[in-house]
């Protein structure tokens, strides 16, 4: 007996480092050793097997354990219940449950070991069925049961089951604890869902770092940026926030284009990394502040090794919107020395061509582009929008046929305006020709003009005025009446 207890004191100690192999190594060694093993130093091994997520051990234990005919107690069963819910195997642990019902009393922990299966593996409707058996019958559910099926529901982003299910836990007797408030504030943040997060952040009892990051990314995700700071205020007032709500805070900013405030807000992050950085450069992009990003682009550099392809992406689209073309096309040339050039990249570097007027730079990237990295249809119509701006039909039809891929509405109506602008009515008529464009009003529309312009320079009879008429007809069959007047 005494050897018994040795063993089995010998196993607990591997739970702490979660040493499976030596916990089986020392139970078969009893075992060998014409010593019986009872059903606590079994118990004991599949407590080392569900801490380490070896639910298939545990399960083979619970097989030894019946064959060796040893009673197995609801101990024993929701030990493997909880193994297969940190493997994720929620029809093994639910068959497990069906049978301890059939066979043993189930206890609250049968249950909640049970709903933290459905919760891990995303099956909340089982969950929510689970809670409700549970609510209905003569166990009476605890706090950790609750809280289990509220995070299957924040994971399925079923924000609003999971208020009604934080509300019910009062109807349960159940006081809901800081955790149940956390997942409740996550379901409302997946779902952008901020004023509830809020609301919840302030009612929620002893609130820690979880609590205000979750409030503070639904602020962010919902472009409440002013809130998202007073949270951050708050926090630093009664705890010490993290990188992870700093960042939250950083990102509210940077969606609602508050430079100014996420520059401040990043003086007061002790240790900010790259997605800090970002976050600003984000910022001062969407608010155009090209100097800003740039500055600050280059501060991440110094302080991290490696090319920072995101944050150099969005300074990319920073000097395109203010028409600084020159630092877009040397950083995109800097990713691409790098080998971490991506379609953003190239793709808001010919944008910032295009507003800049540059059709010759525009055309230069797009040719540099890499076999394996194709332009898409953002990149050529940004070429075509460039060669348009500056009338360059002839460039902006060889574009238009050279894509490795087929033409959108887009980009056709955008060579058509090339055309257009151009005075070339032929190719304009040619463009509306294709199924594409032959519904589009706009597109009729300009091809019209076109042949207005012409017919004003009296081409030849038949020409741009009898295609000006035909085109006509063809806009008043679509109904768009405003735009033939205007034709």
């Amino acid at each position: 007996m005494a050897a018994v207890v040795t063993c089995n004191n010998e196993i607990k100690r591997c739970r702490q480092t979660r040493d499976w192999p030596k916990a089986l190594w020392l139970l078969n060694n009893l075992k060998g050793g014409q010593l019986r093993a009872d059903v606590i130093v079994f118990s004991t091994a599949m407590s080392v097997c569900e801490r380490a997520c070896r639910w298939a051990e545990a399960m083979q234990l619970l097989g030894d354990l019946v064959s060796g005919h040893l009673e197995a107690d609801v101990i024993v069963c929701n030990t493997c219940i909880s193994a297969c819910a940190n493997s994720a195997q929620w029809e093994l642990g639910l068959s497990l449950l069906e049978e301890v019902t059939r066979s043993l009393q189930p206890s609250v922990v049968t249950y909640s070991a049970a709903i933290s299966a459905c919760e891990k593996a995303a099956q909340w409707q089982h969950a929510l069925h689970l809670l409700g058996e549970v609510s209905s019958s003569e166990i009476r559910p605890n706090v950790i049961t609750c809280s289990a099926a509220i995070s299957s529901l924040e994971k399925a982003s079923e924000w609003q089951l999971a208020l009604e299910t934080l509300q019910e836990m009062e109807v349960m007797l159940v006081t809901p604890n800081v955790i149940s408030f956390n997942s409740s504030i996550s379901a409302c943040e997946k779902a952008t869902a901020w004023q509830q997060a809020l609301c919840l952040a302030f009612l929620a009892p002893r609130p820690d770092v979880v609590t205000y990051s979750a409030a503070c990314t639904a602020c962010a995700n919902g472009t409440a940026w002013q809130r998202a700071l007073q949270l951050l205020r708050l926090a630093e007032e009664d705890l010490s926030p993290d990188l992870v709500m700093y960042n939250a805070g950083l990102s509210a900013c940077g969606q609602a284009s508050q430079w100014e405030a996420a520059l401040s807000l990043l003086s007061r992050v002790r240790s900010p990394d790259l997605i800090s950085f970002n976050a600003v450069i984000t910022a001062c992009e969407r608010a155009a502040q090209w100097a800003q990003a740039l500055e600050l682009l280059r501060r991440a550099r110094r302080r991290f090794s490696g090319a920072n392809a995101v944050g150099a992406c969005a300074a990319i689209s920073a000097c395109g919107r203010a028409r600084s073309w020159r630092p877009a096309v040397a950083l995109l040339l800097d990713l691409i020395s790098a080998s971490v050039a991506s379609h953003v990249a190239f793709n808001a570097a010919v944008s910032a061509c295009e507003k800049a007027g540059q059709w010759r730079v525009a055309l230069g990237l797009l040719q540099r582009m890499p076999k394996e990295m194709p332009p898409d249809l953002v990149t050529y119509g940004a070429v075509l929008g460039a060669l348009s701006a500056a009338a360059r039909w002839a460039s902006a039809l060889h574009v238009l046929v050279s894509m490795r891929m087929a033409p959108d509405r887009l980009c056709l109506a955008t060579a058509l305006t090339a055309c257009q602008r151009a005075s070339r009515w032929q190719c304009a008529l040619a463009l509306t020709g294709g199924r594409e464009l032959r519904s589009d009003c706009v597109a009729l529309a300009q091809a019209a003009e076109s042949c207005e312009a012409a017919a004003a320079r009296q081409c030849p009879a038949g020409g741009g005025a009898g295609a000006m008429v035909r085109l006509l007809g063809q806009l008043q069959e679509l109904g768009c009446a405003e735009l033939e007047h205007s034709a």
